[in-house]
């Protein structure tokens, strides 16, 4: 009844009150870990959704609230975690977002040590889970940039692109450390040895190079986008987010829940060839 009720939350969104008597009910945590345990992507899809809500929701219901600082906070992060190194790639990016979402900052440890098991093996993981170390407050999180940068793999490269792209905004003050830091990656990729990380980075370092400048010169409004609009001719024909998303679709459509370098590095091949080819 309980996994039911669980399952079914997705009818129930945002009813603190149906959240709050399941947390309630006797063998909820328990029950919460069996459906964690299932290994079935839409299940534990839906139980961190679950958990999620029941977490967030906490501050409107004061039932939700204590019963998630009182037992379940102990009994099911240690299960969110374990599945943090979980053989399916979904799984693992469902679960990072999650204890991203309910703020669970002991859970840095488990996550760098995902980030350094991962990081050559599932790129298209990285802009999640790297997301997640700075929300939630990861030291030195330019090291974790610069460990990318400096991976022989050049897809490990690209996503520090988007990562930098999504977490990072672009800021046009010279002060700002996060804007200058993301400024400094994105020159030191512009000359990367391969040419889609190259591109990519070259086009996002030129944009912050002209937003720097419109600072320190005082540019117009009508040169600065003049020489914005001139800049866009550098767009690349592929950027990470989009092979990213790609891939992604491809792997769930076919239900394929883990994959290798190789058979990305093929998919990245053919989107080329692809794109090549409709652009004429």
């Amino acid at each position: 009844m309980l996994k039911t009720k669980i399952i079914k939350y997705l009818n129930y969104l945002n009813d603190s009150d149906y959240i709050a008597e399941i947390v309630s009910s006797p063998g909820a945590d328990e029950t919460l870990i069996q459906l964690l345990h299932s290994e079935e992507l839409e299940t534990i899809a839906a139980t961190c959704l679950f958990i999620t809500d029941a977490v967030l929701l906490g501050s409107q219901n004061q039932i939700c609230q204590e019963a998630w600082e009182s037992e379940s906070k102990l009994a099911i992060v240690p299960e969110l975690e374990r599945l943090v190194l979980s053989d399916n790639h979904f799984i693992r990016k469902q679960v990072i977002y999650t204890l991203g979402k309910i703020c669970s900052y002991d859970s840095v440890p488990i996550l760098l040590q995902a980030f350094h098991q991962f990081r050559d093996q599932d790129p298209i993981l990285l802009p999640r889970l790297v997301g997640e170390l700075f929300w939630l407050g990861v030291d030195h999180p330019g090291d974790v940039i610069q460990s990318m940068i400096t991976s022989p793999q050049y897809l490990t490269r690209w996503a520090v692109l988007r990562i930098l792209d999504e977490f990072i905004y672009n800021s046009p003050d010279e002060t700002d450390e996060i804007f200058l830091m993301k400024y400094k990656f994105c020159k030191s990729l512009y000359d990367d040895s391969n040419f889609l990380v190259q591109a990519e980075a070259n086009y996002e370092y030129q944009f912050l190079k002209l937003n720097l400048r419109w600072r320190q010169e005082n540019l117009s409004k009508s040169e600065y986008k003049k020489q914005k609009k001139e800049l866009k001719r550098l767009k690349p024909v592929l950027s990470f987010f989009q092979v990213s998303g790609q891939f992604n679709n491809y792997l769930y459509e076919n239900r394929l829940y883990h994959y290798s370098i190789e058979e990305l590095e093929t998919f990245v091949g053919q989107l080329m060839e692809e794109t090549t080819f409709f652009r004429g």
